[in-house]
């Protein structure tokens, strides 16, 4: 489940975020699977048994979880860095990125401290609540897409403001590179960096 042509949002890449962060909005997927793991289209599971393994353990893990949320946090992360750093790195407008962190910024409980996540992996529980409300309010947010399209930002805030502290897999079930092979020279729009395409 990638993206759907038939939701009713403009950009691509919105299309392709519902399926990441709302799949328990799809019947079958919420039906069937219990855990979910999302991972970006450059990368995929190590298929050897001691990944298979940890797979196992990081979804009982998630079972138990308050949210029902597995993450691994970006060390040293803040949110205003981060912002700066994806319009030098070409992966979204100046615009759009101001957009975004001058609402960020009215927020009364906005943090520029607040643990920052790698999005390209996460686990999460499709029929915990919890989770179904944080990835509403979220996706209220981010669908309006009039702001920054890359879901970091609005993700560490609403996580944050939601108290769900999800679970460290790093610290619970080992490193990234133990579950997922990372393919770099398959990643689209030139290692996305496609800000000049965002809004055509």
């Amino acid at each position: 489940l990638i993206s759907d042509d038939r939701l009713p949002y403009e950009r691509m890449i919105t299309r392709s975020r519902w399926a990441k962060f709302l799949p328990w909005q799809h019947e079958e997927t919420a039906r069937e699977c219990p855990v979910i793991f999302y991972m970006d289209g450059y990368t995929v599971p190590i298929n050897t048994a001691k990944a298979s393994n940890l797979f196992r353990e990081a979804a009982k893990i998630i079972k138990k979880h308050p949210f029902g949320l597995g993450q691994y946090p970006k060390t040293g992360s803040r949110i205003r860095g981060m912002a700066s750093g994806l319009v030098k790195k070409g992966r979204d407008t100046e615009t759009n990125i101001n957009i975004t962190m001058t609402w960020l910024e009215e927020q009364p409980d906005f943090k520029d401290t607040c643990t920052v996540y790698l999005n390209r992996h996460f686990g999460l529980d499709p029929k915990n609540p919890k989770y179904q409300k944080l990835s509403s309010y979220f996706w209220e947010l981010y669908s309006q897409e009039n702001g920054s399209w890359r879901d970091q930002l609005l993700w560490c805030y609403v996580v944050d403001k939601f108290q769900a502290h999800p679970v460290h897999l790093n610290k619970k079930i080992g490193r990234m590179k133990d579950l997922f092979q990372e393919r770099r020279d398959q990643m689209g729009f030139n290692g996305h960096r496609y800000a000049l395409k965002l809004d055509e």
